[in-house]
């Protein structure tokens, strides 16, 4: 309507103008005048629009009336569905699974779940027992819900390993609760469920097993105010994404517990058990300590009346057999596809590199840099409890068993083991720096060089790294003298450090035979870092030769040190120099030469290595006039 008075106006504006002016005249003589009309008309809008903003607000205060009635009835129809558990009802047991008889007991664990339920009553108390699948954390779980019914008037097991069977649990479990379930599906059946789990004053622990999809977790989940729930799950979000307040990792046996839990499922007198026990160490080694596969194992033992000793050799002989082995429908290879069911091309190519380099203590660093999509593949590792961080998130463990799972899958392939092998390679080649031939001392440098240990002081650990470093060289056959000649160059290194002297001497022998036949002795062709490279060799070698008091050749090779040093820009660094300088001063001290030696010694003491013509000159002085000439005659040309 209001527009309308708009629309009035106008037109008779148009009217007034059109018309001539005595017209206008005679009309507003007998009829009111245009003025007027305006007046009213503005008058008339206004108290439309009144009328208009009074019907919208007694519209909104229907409908905001109408909401609160609604709401009022919902939650009015919540608490006529309430349930009210009789209390010859009491006590509540859903459980549908049946308690294991041969259960391993596993440290402290049921103190800590204890601990962390212990204020249930009060304020909801959860714990998630997350582990790589076969560790035992069912079993753990479910004993623990026998052993303290007692405290609680509710006991619920819920296997969550999907949507499906958990609907039809709480289909099942509706009608226990006072639930008609003929009127309601499998979601009004959850629902009430939690309901009932929100509002009920009894103490209840429900436990949802195997749920590895937090997704799932999250819809079941109940709010409330007291309670306990205990959750067994792979993947360790179930604790870090809200749902459980705590977390306890369930890992594998160590070797002695892992033999006695093997020993106990074999039921023979401690005589015989005794004859075993080897065997049992032997077993828990080889399957890592894993839980389910040491059950396997026993089991197949009593299946076919052999003894463990007996079983290590078949399982070398024959291992598909043992693998297909089952007694509840589930064996050790189809537990281990079931485990890496649906895995990426990434985590594949993750693991690979892994199986390699595993599956302790693994850098992170070494895939900072790789083709695939390394945090993709390592959150799926990371998902089924297959690999686990330290603290500082720098390194990750592997695994054991699904380590050598897989890396017998690669070795049945020779090309693909090969393929792998390269990959790693170059990932190693990425990642790790080459040995500091400048300043190997310098502390700076000590976080980004660490991995050669003698630049630390870790050298029982650079020996065991550089024993399978040999050992992988020797297995693969690698021939490439530049890497074989960093190796024995590290080894000697290493050898130096712990006072090792004919054993440094050794290898940097080899060392320097091996980086000759690189160049084939043609150092004319080196480019600079060879050659810093080749000083740095001569040097040590000098050094070494000097320690076990071969100081004629020592003498020979400082010479070449300190010449080959001079035809590089390193020649400018007077540090360098001069302690080349004092290493060549330290073997003619050792071989008597005092005056000679005082010379050398002098130059590195003032710092007036720098003068190279002065060096040069001293070095035409020593045994080798004929070296020595003609590195000064090359140098002179360079100038």
């Amino acid at each position: 309507m209001t527009y309308l008075e708009y629309i009035k106006i106008l037109v008779e504006m148009i009217k007034f103008l059109r018309r001539s002016g005595i017209r206008n005249m005679l009309r507003t003589t007998f009829s009111s005048s245009f003025h007027d009309q305006i007046q009213s008309s503005k008058s008339r809008i206004k108290d439309i629009t009144a009328m208009l903003v009074l019907q919208v607000n007694t519209a909104g205060m229907d409908a905001s009336k109408k909401r609160d009635q609604e709401i009022s009835d919902l939650l009015l129809e919540r608490l006529a569905y309430t349930p009210k558990v009789p209390l010859e009802g009491l006590p509540i047991r859903f459980l549908q699974i049946t308690r294991n008889d041969q259960y391993y007991e596993r440290g402290l664990v049921m103190d800590q779940i204890s601990t962390a339920l212990e204020n249930h009553a009060i304020r909801m108390s959860s714990v998630a027992l997350h582990g790589r699948m076969g560790c035992g954390k069912s079993s753990i779980a479910v004993e623990y819900l026998y052993r303290n019914q007692g405290d609680y008037e509710a006991v619920i097991y819920l296997n969550a390993s999907d949507r499906t069977k958990l609907e039809r649990q709480f289909v099942e479990l509706a009608p226990r609760l006072g639930f008609d379930p003929y009127k309601r599906g499998a979601k009004d059946s959850r629902e009430w469920v939690q309901t009932w789990l929100s509002t009920t004053g009894i103490k209840w622990l429900i436990l949802f097993d195997k749920a590895d999809s937090t997704a799932i977790l999250r819809e079941c989940w109940p709010v409330a105010s007291h309670g306990a729930i205990i959750v067994t799950s792979c993947d360790p979000l179930a604790q870090d994404e809200g749902l459980a307040a705590n977390g306890l990792r369930i890992n594998a046996f160590d070797d002695i517990d892992g033999a006695e839990f093997f020993l106990s499922f074999l039921g023979r007198p401690d005589s015989i058990i005794h004859e075993d026990r080897d065997a049992a160490n032997a077993l828990t080694k080889r399957f890592s300590g894993w839980p389910f596969g040491l059950r396997v194992a026993a089991a197949y033992i009593r299946r076919k009346n052999i003894n463990a000793a007996r079983f290590l050799r078949l399982y070398d002989e024959k291992p598909r057999d043992i693998l297909e082995f089952s007694t509840t429908g589930t064996s050790l290879s189809s537990l281990s596809q079931l485990v890496l069911n649906g895995i990426t091309h990434d985590t594949a190519e993750l693991l690979d590199g892994l199986s390699f380099l595993g599956p302790s203590e693994v850098p992170v660093e070494l895939f900072d840099n790789v083709a695939f999509h390394f945090l993709d593949a390592s959150e799926w590792l990371w998902s089924r409890s297959l690999i686990e961080y330290d603290r500082s998130k720098k390194f990750f463990c592997v695994d054991p068993h699904t380590h050598g799972v897989w890396f017998d899958k690669i070795m049945e392939n020779r090309e693909r083991y090969d393929m792998v092998f390269g990959k790693v390679l170059d990932y190693l080649l990425d990642a790790v720096p080459e040995p500091d031939l400048l300043q190997p001392r310098d502390p700076e440098l000590w976080k980004l060089r660490d991995i050669y240990f003698f630049e630390k002081g870790e050298f029982q650990l650079g020996f065991d790294y550089v024993d399978i470093a040999e050992s992988i060289a020797q297995k693969q056959n690698v021939t490439d003298p530049k890497v074989l000649s960093i190796l024995f160059y590290v080894h000697g290194r290493l050898a130096t450090e712990t006072s090792q002297l004919s054993l440094s001497a050794d290898c940097f022998e080899w060392a320097l035979d091996l980086f000759r036949q690189s160049f084939a002795d043609d150092e004319d062709n080196l480019l600079e870092s060879g050659k810093i490279y080749l000083s740095r060799l001569y040097s040590c070698l000098g050094n070494a030769l000097t320690a076990v008091n071969r100081v004629t050749e020592a003498e020979a090779y400082h010479i070449e040190a300190l010449t080959t040093a001079l035809e590089t820009e390193e020649s400018l660094s007077s540090t360098r120099v001069g302690t080349l300088c004092a290493n060549f001063g330290s073997c003619l001290l050792w071989k008597g030469d005092y005056s000679q030696a005082e010379d050398f010694l002098s130059k590195r003491y003032y710092g007036m290595i720098a003068d190279l013509n002065a060096t040069y000159m001293l070095l035409e002085m020593s045994t080798c006039d004929k070296v020595a000439s003609k590195r000064h005659s090359i140098y002179t040309e360079k100038s």
